[in-house]
């Protein structure tokens, strides 16, 4: 299970399968490879690891793919003991965070 983080530094959630849940359990979308689609089928980023931690990071000046059509939500998994915010890091130039404004 890996647990993703916003770049200000707190807990969004965390991957189960190839699907990404909110720290609540909540169906936020899913993976392909390292690319991430939101639940309505926009996309929302890639998934970088950057000092341990993984984010969800989407260049700000390339073209978008074409949107997908969107899965079935599948069964929420029993949401993990939420882990704590952490340090939040300098977004690379050029960059934004998938999941944030």
């Amino acid at each position: 299970m890996k647990y993703i983080h916003l770049t200000d530094g707190r807990y969004l959630g965390f991957i189960s399968g190839n699907n990404l849940f909110s720290r609540d359990g909540l169906y936020l979308g899913w993976l392909e490879g390292d690319m991430v689609w939101g639940k309505n089928g926009e996309y929302r980023g890639t998934l970088t690891e950057m000092g341990g931690n993984n984010y969800i990071l989407r260049q700000v000046f390339a073209v978008s793919p074409i949107p997908r059509v969107p899965k079935v939500p599948p069964v929420s998994p029993a949401p993990p003991v939420p882990v704590s915010n952490i340090v939040p890091i300098i977004t690379p130039l050029g960059y934004s965070d998938g999941f944030k404004g």
